[in-house]
């Protein structure tokens, strides 16, 4: 897992906007159900300082905890790793998970994230209806899973 500050290494292309230079916020979190409340509030505080546009950063909250719950119902593992980058007039969102549990890449390195997901709602349909584009991919053999999403400013339902 990338320390909390670090730059990833696993963030998904970032396009002509990522000369424009960008923010990032990095934490982590105890892999347990109530750090999903906290991935929230830490995510709406953080873009609350960014002035991002309510809106955008209510579908961020909104994308961030459908990734953490998944993150730690799936995979397992002791911590999560949340992270926020503001590049010109995108929003990344990112939940890495350890990758140890019973559904995670080392158990099934190919899964189906939208039947995976949809034993437990509708995590991954939430997510697309909320971002411009997600996606997910393993870190590395035995060390988890990487689920990102990219939101326009001014993205809702």
């Amino acid at each position: 897992m990338t320390a909390p500050g670090s730059a990833m290494t696993s963030w998904p292309p970032l396009g002509p906007d990522s000369s424009v230079g960008g923010r990032r916020y990095t934490f982590a979190l105890p892999a347990r159900p109530e750090s999903v409340v906290h991935a929230r509030s830490r995510t709406r505080v953080r873009l609350t300082r960014w002035n991002v546009d309510e809106e955008t950063r209510d579908s961020a909250v909104q994308v961030v905890s459908e990734l953490a719950a998944q993150a730690v119902i799936q995979a397992g593992g002791d911590t999560i790793l949340c992270e926020l980058g503001d590049h010109g007039l995108r929003l990344y969102v990112a939940v890495h998970d350890q990758g140890v549990g019973p559904n995670s890449p080392r158990a099934n390195p190919n899964p189906d994230p939208e039947s995976e997901w949809n034993e437990s709602g509708c995590g991954l349909l939430i997510v697309q209806a909320l971002s411009d584009s997600w996606g997910a991919h393993a870190t590395g053999p035995g060390s988890g899973r990487v689920v990102w999403a990219e939101l326009p400013y001014g993205a809702g339902l």
